[in-house]
């Protein structure tokens, strides 16, 4: 071998070096990247002082609208009642968003046209809830269920009703409904009847759930003294909400995911990335999940499925792993999760990691 040829050969070997020497630099600085973007994503975030203490459902199904309350609440800065974004959700006339001048609320009614299919459908499903016989019972409106997205937009035909002036609790709900009971049988019935001629028209046209004179006739009599007590203000901004889901019900994302709809692993991620972006962008994300991820089945229920709605009102790395804070809306019991939350547990809300959610995780919803 000739001198010039060692010379090219060593030169060669030098590149190639340099070259490998370069890559692994490239790898390494990307793998350093990527750890502190992982470190990015799990800041410790926490809204807990924005919320106030947890609010209680009792034995109402109304946790759908104690999770949009409470994402209401953030935005607007005041506790508002969680009972009257339920009842607006049970008995508003949707249409009547076609009013808004809000043209947030326009633009959100255009994107989601089947906003009243939706609510109709929801609205035929709890029918029997509306019988004379049950209506302002526990297995009457107390009973009927809804989602985050539509109560929120829904809340926008009414104005602000806070907690303060129409309570929110078990106790204060079925001393109101007994209230109204009484307020109903004192008024003359032929008069009420007349009186609701056009509501009884309106709500018979958008959906046959409530066709009876007395059913229409009460209900109106529960939204006027509702309203007298709420002592209603314009909010201070429109409620849009934004919403990523799989499913309006852990049944239907797992059937979903069984015909090949829906790919589970990048399902989880987008709503992952979902709560991540709410939070980090000054919001708290209502959830829907299975509540036995947390807590065992009563007796004589079914032991797979318990749609639930909670917030997530934090966010912080525990033991190397990224966890999420659930606010359940079942007041501040640590006990009546397993075990193995007890210590997670914080007056009644529950630390999680997003292997332990993302098992039943089906919908994120955030305020706008």
């Amino acid at each position: 071998m000739n001198v010039e040829s060692a010379v090219i050969k060593r030169s060669k070997a030098n590149s190639d070096k340099f070259f490998i020497m370069n890559v692994m630099g490239l790898l390494l600085s990307l793998m350093i990247f990527s750890a502190a973007h992982a470190e990015e994503s799990c800041s410790t975030i926490d809204y807990r002082q924005e919320l106030g203490p947890n609010r209680d459902q009792g034995e109402l199904s109304w946790c759908f609208a104690y999770t949009s309350a409470d994402l209401i609440s953030q935005r607007v800065k005041t506790r508002v009642s969680a009972t009257d974004i339920a009842s607006t959700f049970i008995l508003a006339d949707p249409y009547k968003l076609e009013e808004s001048t809000q043209p947030e609320v326009k633009n959100y009614l255009q994107e989601n046209p089947e906003i009243y299919t939706r609510l109709q459908g929801i609205r035929l499903a709890s029918a029997g809830k509306y019988d004379p016989e049950h209506i302002l019972r526990k297995e009457g409106l107390m009973d009927t269920g809804g989602q985050e997205d539509a109560a929120i937009i829904l809340a926008n035909t009414k104005g602000m009703c806070t907690e303060k002036n129409f309570p929110s609790t078990e106790s204060n709900q079925t001393k109101f409904f007994g209230q109204i009971t009484k307020l109903y049988k004192k008024r003359n019935e032929a008069h009420i009847k007349q009186n609701n001629c056009g509501l009884f028209q309106s709500q018979a046209d958008f959906t046959s759930a409530v066709v009876d004179p007395f059913s229409v006739a009460i209900t109106s009599v529960y939204e006027d003294e509702r309203d007298r007590r709420c002592q209603r203000k314009p909010w201070p901004v429109p409620l849009v909400p934004v919403m990523t889901k799989f499913g309006d019900s852990l049944e239907e994302y797992e059937a979903r995911i069984k015909k090949g709809e829906i790919n589970k692993e990048e399902g989880s991620k987008k709503l992952f990335a979902t709560i991540d972006h709410a939070l980090e962008n000054g919001r708290i994300a209502g959830i829907g999940y299975n509540a036995y991820s947390l807590m065992a089945p009563e007796e004589g229920e079914d032991n797979k499925h318990a749609d639930h709605s909670s917030v997530i009102a934090a966010r912080k790395k525990i033991g190397g792993k990224c966890q999420y804070l659930i606010r359940n809306t079942w007041g501040s019991d640590c006990s009546i999760y397993y075990a193995k939350f007890h210590k997670r547990c914080e007056k009644g809300n529950v630390w999680v990691t997003k292997e332990e959610l993302k098992e039943s995780l089906y919908s994120v919803v955030y305020m706008k």
